[in-house]
């Protein structure tokens, strides 16, 4: 989708530490988000608690940490609750690319059960856009909403843009990715080796004569 990208980008910068994807908001929230378990005071110091215990041990003595675990869209009520200076950057990209993606890829992980059916990606996809509509709604301009391919086609206007919305000083190594040594472990861990590049939003469409139209109902979900 894009975010591997975006968080080389955001923590090549001197102030940023990138900690990758963590489990640690579900872990610890979704209990609270899903109403599992009632909701008070002390259970959202709880989980507060626990997240910044966690991610303290990843900062390199850095004060901002980058989490970039995609499924975090869903508990942005509670993180914005527990953590009212959190800047949660949302990257949008071609509808039909991001579930190609998923799909072409053998996850191993936990909760990544739909991208092995092309109908179930797209329903989880339509899931996520409704569930955004509705974050965006309540939260508008604390949630950045970055276009992956406007990145890719204005990457310093765009970067310029990401970095004075986290509130940081511009430092031009931000413009260069690909020369941030910090461990990649996700998928996408060879193409941001890589200096930013246009058109693999186009890539699944070699594919497009067989998947039997799987991605025409995306139109209702762009």
């Amino acid at each position: 989708s894009g975010t591997t990208l975006v968080e080389q980008i955001v923590s090549s910068h001197s102030k940023v530490t990138g900690a990758g994807e963590l489990n640690y908001v579900g872990k610890f929230g979704a209990k609270y988000a899903t109403g599992s378990t009632e909701v008070n005071s002390e259970a959202l110091l709880g989980f507060g608690s626990h997240y910044l215990g966690a991610i303290e041990k990843l900062a390199n003595g850095r004060s901002i940490v980058t989490d970039k675990m995609p499924h975090n869209f869903q508990y942005i009520g509670l993180i914005f609750s527990v953590f009212p200076n959190a800047k949660v950057i949302h990257v949008n990209r071609d509808p039909a690319a991001t579930c190609w993606s998923n799909y072409k890829h053998y996850f191993t992980n936990k909760g990544l059960g739909h991208s092995y059916d092309l109908d179930d990606v797209v329903t989880y996809f339509g899931l996520y856009k409704d569930l955004m509509q509705f974050w965006q709604g309540h939260y508008g301009g604390r949630i950045f909403d970055l276009n992956y391919d406007n990145l890719t086609i204005n990457q310093e206007d765009e970067t310029r843009k990401l970095i004075q919305h986290l509130g940081l000083e511009w430092e031009d190594k931000c413009l260069s990715p690909q020369s941030n040594k910090r461990s990649v472990r996700t998928a996408s861990q060879q193409q941001v080796r890589q200096k930013v590049y246009q058109g693999s939003s186009q890539q699944w469409r070699k594919f497009e004569p067989y998947l039997n139209q799987a991605f025409n109902q995306l139109t209702e979900c762009d």
